[in-house]
């Protein structure tokens, strides 16, 4: 089975041993970051998660987030994460019941979180996306529950959209 990242096919076998989505164009920081460039590149980096997922800034920190996932319908999580060391590994927190589904920690799933480097870190939002496609891996594989993580009365009630009358029904009146 193969699935479409940034319209590249990839192999979704051993998502332990191989990244299933493709890495984004990284900085350097050997030497870690300066004070004076520390507030843009955490401001780009919850920029570029606000962008892609639903996200709330968590006590107004721009480095503390929770992520909302959706992957289909009836799969949806809650993902914290706080990234104020960046460009060190973040701290990232999910709820048990997600723990449950993944049946292993993120540090064993996860590529680009186990194999971090902090002179050239990848990106929050990458671990963000690969996250997501593990989860639709699991989804197309059936290994999820049919159980949400985010209760019902939490999301939108959708409404039908009211019947309108096409153009060739208002000529004919």
């Amino acid at each position: 089975m193969e699935i479409l990242f940034n319209n590249k096919p990839k192999e979704l076998t051993n998502i332990e041993l191989k990244p299933i989505i493709d890495p984004m164009k990284r900085d350097a920081y050997p030497e870690g970051i300066s004070d004076y460039k520390r507030d843009e590149i955490l401001w780009n980096e919850a920029r570029m998660i606000k962008d892609k997922y639903p996200a709330n800034f968590l006590e107004g920190m721009i480095f503390n987030m929770e992520i909302y996932l959706t992957i289909n319908l009836s799969h949806h999580y809650k993902v914290f994460v706080d990234f104020s060391d960046y460009p060190s590994k973040p701290i990232i927190d999910i709820t048990e019941g997600l723990k449950q589904e993944l049946g292993k920690n993120l540090e064993e799933l996860l590529n680009c979180f186990s194999t971090w480097d902090p002179k050239v870190p990848p990106h929050i939002i990458e671990i963000i996306n690969e996250l997501e496609a593990v989860l639709k891996k699991l989804k197309n594989q059936g290994k999820l529950s049919n159980r949400s993580e985010i209760p019902k009365s939490a999301l939108p009630e959708l409404m039908p959209l009211p019947k309108v009358n096409s153009i060739k029904e208002k000529k004919e009146k």
